[in-house]
């Protein structure tokens, strides 16, 4: 969906602004009698001729931009970006591509070893992508979903009590490369639950692995004690939920601490203020993400697809595929989202208790 007037050729002429051309201009207009006011206008007349001059020389198409001599970040346009404004596009304004940083990290997430590139833009940052395989299905589907909180987090920026709330929901940006590659932007403050995890699990000498195998192995074995031939169906389904939240309550006690979350993100921050205001956003964020896998039936929330922002208090939800039945409906789950000891003890009581937005 372009914006009116995308095709048209207005500007086909390179444009070439000059001091004396800003000085006739500036000479049109009445001089006001305020100083800060005439520094204000000339501050804005030098912006918009330096985006002009940006523009054309990037190869104008259409309005100002096209980007036929500049190669732009991958990320910038909606929906992969949350930040974009509600307007048409402004490419002669968007970061564009300097050179690669001269290294290749190597990461292991999900238990799997991926690649990680740093693009150097110029507005001096950096942009760290991951280059991960995937099937052309996955990617279609995770473009969809960003499509999908892009459209609800601009409900929630029109609505009144979310605005006032900061209320969002952050897409995830997923660029095509290849029919089975694709980049992710992956952001320096990104740190997933797994991570928190694991590094106390290290820091103690235990290894996280092995808490999977025990929770399998530990209901298997009070299944097989306690069932017997005559149990019918039903009762083992019920005896085996009974066994599940038995041993997952034992694993939560002896295994994990449920304030391992609460010191990872205490230790990241100064003092009580910023824990204060950094519990407040993160509440939001995880109400709002709650809600959403509730509607979208989104299952398997893994503490590797847990994952938040230290600098902006963000929560992001990775691989938010919708599940489906063999009839192709919506599956429902038996646990509408992520509510763990670990999370529950970060958010707080003033936030679950109470008012939980």
């Amino acid at each position: 969906d372009l914006w009116p007037g995308a095709c048209d050729t207005k500007y086909t002429n390179t444009v070439e602004v000059t001091a004396g051309s800003e000085e006739e201009e500036s000479s049109r207009h009445q001089s006001s009698t305020s100083s800060s006011a005439s520094i204000a206008r000339k501050a804005a007349l030098n912006a918009a001729i330096a985006a002009a001059n940006a523009a054309s020389s990037e190869g104008v198409g259409g309005e100002y931009g096209g980007g036929s001599a500049a190669i732009e970040i991958p990320g910038q346009y909606c929906p992969n970006s949350a930040t974009t404004a509600d307007i048409k596009p402004c490419p002669e304004l968007h970061t564009k591509l300097l050179r690669f940083q001269p290294h290749v990290e190597v990461l292991r997430r999900n238990g799997q070893l991926i690649r990680r590139v740093g693009l150097v833009g110029n507005d001096g940052r950096v942009y760290r992508f991951l280059l991960q395989f995937a099937i052309p299905y996955w990617t279609r589907t995770d473009e969809r979903t960003a499509q999908t909180n892009f459209v609800i987090d601009k409900f929630l920026r029109q609505n009144f009590i979310s605005a006032r709330n900061h209320l969002s929901v952050q897409p995830s940006a997923a660029i095509p490369v290849a029919q089975r590659l694709r980049m992710t932007l992956d952001h320096e403050s990104r740190v997933s639950l797994e991570d928190v995890l694991r590094c106390s699990h290290d820091l103690e000498g235990n290894q996280l692995e092995t808490i999977p195998a025990f929770f399998l192995s530990e209901v298997q074995k009070r299944l097989k004690g306690r069932a017997t031939n005559e149990t019918s169906q039903e009762d083992k389904e019920n005896m085996e939920k009974e066994i599940r939240n038995d041993v997952y309550n034992e694993v939560c006690q002896s295994k994990i601490d449920p304030r391992v979350l609460l010191r990872f993100v205490h230790a990241r921050l100064d003092g009580p203020e910023n824990l204060f205001h950094f519990r407040r956003a993160f509440s939001g964020q995880l109400a709002s993400n709650s809600l959403l896998q509730y509607i979208f039936s989104v299952a398997e929330r893994t503490p590797p697809r847990v994952v938040m922002l230290m600098n902006k208090a963000l929560l992001l939800s990775p691989d938010f595929r919708v599940s489906y039945s063999s009839q192709g409906f919506i599956e429902a789950q038996d646990i509408p989202f992520r509510m763990t000891p670990s999370i529950e003890s970060l958010v707080g009581k003033p936030y679950i208790d109470g008012r939980f937005i």
